[in-house]
C-alpha cells in the first residue's frame, strides 16, 4: 500500500514529443504518457532487407520441407516389420521415422557419455 489517499495506478507523466516536421500543427506538443514511457513513435516504419545468407537458408528449408513431404507421401505402403517380440505391418514412412529417431537418441547418449569421459 502507498501513502494515505494514494491510488494503486501508474503515474501519468507529461513528455514533449520531438518535432516531426517544421510547420506541422501539433508537432512538439505535450502528450500524456503512462508510466513515463513515450506514447507513440514518430519514426516511419523501416523495411529490413534480408541478407543473402538468410534468404538461402529459408529457401533451403522450404525445399527440404517439400522433399520430406513428398518422401512421406510416396512411402505410405504397408511393410512387414519384425518387432523382435512379434511381427506386424506398418507404413514404410513410420518405420523410417522411428529408425531415425532411435538413431538420434543413441547418438545423443553416446555423445554425452563421450563428453563425460573427456572431463
Amino acid at each position: 500500500m502507498g501513502r494515505a489517499g494514494s491510488w494503486d495506478r501508474p503515474a501519468i507523466a507529461w513528455r514533449r514529443t520531438p518535432d516531426v516536421a517544421a510547420g506541422v500543427q501539433g508537432a512538439g506538443c505535450a502528450c500524456p504518457t503512462i508510466g513515463g514511457a513515450i506514447s507513440a513513435s514518430t519514426d516511419p516504419p523501416t523495411k529490413s532487407k534480408r541478407s543473402n545468407r538468410e534468404l538461402a537458408r529459408t529457401t533451403g528449408l522450404v525445399v527440404l520441407a517439400v522433399v520430406a513431404t513428398l518422401f512421406a507421401v510416396f512411402n505410405l505402403e504397408k511393410v512387414e516389420v519384425n518387432w523382435i517380440v512379434g511381427k506386424g505391418q506398418a507404413p514404410l514412412i513410420v518405420v523410417i521415422v522411428l529408425s531415425a529417431l532411435v538413431g538420434v537418441v543413441f547418438t545423443h547418449f553416446a555423445e554425452r557419455r563421450s563428453a563425460k569421459r573427456r572431463r
